[in-house]
């Protein structure tokens, strides 16, 4: 261990994914705020705060991963309550390197319910070498309000980086017996096909 670093009370937050920035001597941390609000953090390699900046006051935009774009910008993944079809969505927020929001989108499918809380599957974030955006989710299948199913299925998307915008879908999963598929990972490989990792359980009624 180099070092170790922790923020006084009024900094309290609990990390969810680190990246690196421009050079060695400096990351961005993404994570809540108390769970009570989505904060970006700038830090430099001793562990100190550069700057902070609140990404969302909604404790309902619960944030799982960022990345660093191609054209030199952020991407904060999670989900959200605020925006999208449905009363759970993924959602997406894009910044520019001192945390200046470009563009958020919440996206997602009628009747299908993503969450990142409890045992529900987290979000995953990529981008490919074309400059394209895949974001993956598990989500539950809601046929009406308040009425769920014992079905979930995987969800693939692809999102353009300049707006946010849904380009396509993709589902995966089984509708004829009880299932619960969520996916965990994604990544790209090098001829450009996409490989989902997660979890299949499935049970004959």
């Amino acid at each position: 261990m180099i070092y170790e670093k922790s923020f006084p009370k009024e900094e309290m937050m609990i990390g969810k994914s680190i990246i690196n920035g421009n050079s060695v001597n400096e990351f961005y941390v993404v994570g809540d705020l108390e769970n009570e609000s989505t904060f970006l953090y700038k830090i430099n390699s001793l562990g100190n705060i550069i700057w902070r900046k609140k990404v969302s006051t909604e404790p309902t935009d619960i944030n799982r991963s960022i990345i660093k774009t191609i054209d030199n910008k952020l991407l904060i993944s999670g989900t959200t309550k605020r925006m999208g079809p449905n009363t759970h969505n993924l959602w997406l927020v894009k910044l520019d390197l001192d945390g200046n929001i470009i563009w958020e989108n919440g996206i997602g499918k009628e009747h299908y319910i993503f969450n990142t809380d409890g045992n529900d599957s987290p979000t995953e974030v990529i981008q490919s070498e074309s400059g394209a955006i895949y974001i993956t989710g598990g989500a539950g299948f809601y046929p009406s309000e308040n009425l769920p199913t014992l079905q979930s299925n995987i969800w693939l998307f692809k999102i353009n980086q300049n707006n946010g915008n849904i380009i396509w879908s993709k589902e995966f999963g089984s509708n004829d017996y009880y299932t619960w598929d969520l996916s965990y990972s994604l990544t790209e490989l090098n001829n450009g096909e996409l490989v989902i990792v997660g979890n299949k359980e499935d049970e004959e009624p």
